[in-house]
């Protein structure tokens, strides 16, 4: 075999082979940054409940899939705190509300007692009043009454 012909085929077999290595390693690569990019773009849709299913091993995409899943796990802890915080919240606004009716009920009712208060005092000074001038009538009848009884005494 001729050097030249030798020389091609290693050459064409270093090829191969590097070719061969490059596709199994690009599949190695490739494939979980795929898994990534599936659950990020999920997660950037708002779909928080899914998480980065990669193959324990010792390389930097396993530590970023590791990381992502701990902060979509942190992102769902905020939005139940969130969301219990808004129950708690709206809770305490209805009772703020259900405070405010009673308040309002009240008022109500004393401004109704205030009003009829006010009407028994307006009531009662009328009726002072007319007291007073039934009282000023009699007066006056009883000096009249007074006169004639001593105008009937005196002889005539």
């Amino acid at each position: 075999m001729s050097q030249t012909v030798f020389t091609a085929l290693v050459l064409t077999l270093g090829i191969f082979w590097t070719g061969l290595l490059m596709f199994l390693a690009t599949g190695f690569i490739i494939r979980p940054l795929q898994q990534l990019e599936i659950v990020v773009n999920k997660a950037a849709e708002g779909n928080l409940s899914d998480e980065v299913n990669l193959k324990l091993s010792n390389d930097e995409i396993y530590d970023i899939g590791q990381a992502f899943n701990r902060m979509l796990q942190n992102m769902r802890d905020i939005i139940m705190t969130i969301e219990e915080n808004t129950n708690k919240a709206n809770e305490c606004m209805l009772q703020i509300s259900n405070l405010a009716d009673n308040a309002f009920r009240h008022s109500s009712h004393i401004s109704q007692t205030i009003d009829e208060i006010s009407q028994g005092a307006e009531n009662s000074a009328a009726a002072i009043e007319d007291t007073a001038e039934s009282i000023e009538h009699v007066l006056v009848l009883a000096g009249d009454v007074r006169e004639k009884a001593l105008h009937s005494k005196r002889p005539f």
